[in-house]
């Protein structure tokens, strides 16, 4: 991670699967920055399918990366440096830009701009998760 490199796929997926498990997911869960892989968001599909757990919406939040430079270096964090935050920008340019079709392709995608204070941005992802939770069909079970 220090060197801005993903963490391994069986890390996370076992990471993430052991987090599902929790009673405090039984309701559903919000992920920040997982899937980051087609392949992560395969094993993902594979695991909610067979728990029998919904994926409701996938929020990408657009802004231009110069702005997202800005802001992760300005965090503070060691890990931040211009170098390591020009690896991300690749990584996820190779290998997490591709999730945006997968996730269109299903219907699941919602582009939000990331401009604003994050209040705003708040504002935003939260509305359209209200809205596709909604608009959710029910789920019967026997």
């Amino acid at each position: 991670m220090s060197a801005g490199q993903l963490v391994p796929d069986p890390v996370i997926l076992r990471l993430v699967e052991d987090r599902l498990e929790e009673p405090d997911c039984t309701g559903g869960a919000l992920f920040d920055g997982f899937p980051r892989t087609i392949g992560q968001a395969q094993a993902l599909d594979e695991y909610l399918q067979a728990h029998g757990r919904p994926l409701d919406v996938v929020v990408e939040l657009r802004l231009p990366d110069s702005v997202v430079v800005d802001r992760l270096s300005r965090r503070g964090r060691s890990d931040d440096s211009p170098e390591v935050v020009a690896e991300r920008l690749r990584a996820y340019w190779a290998l997490t830009k591709p999730l945006t079709d997968y996730y269109l392709q299903r219907g699941l995608l919602e582009a939000i701009e990331g401009w604003g204070t994050t209040d705003e941005v708040f504002e935003r992802i939260k509305s359209v998760i209200d809205l596709r939770h909604r608009t959710r069909p029910v789920r019967h079970t026997a």
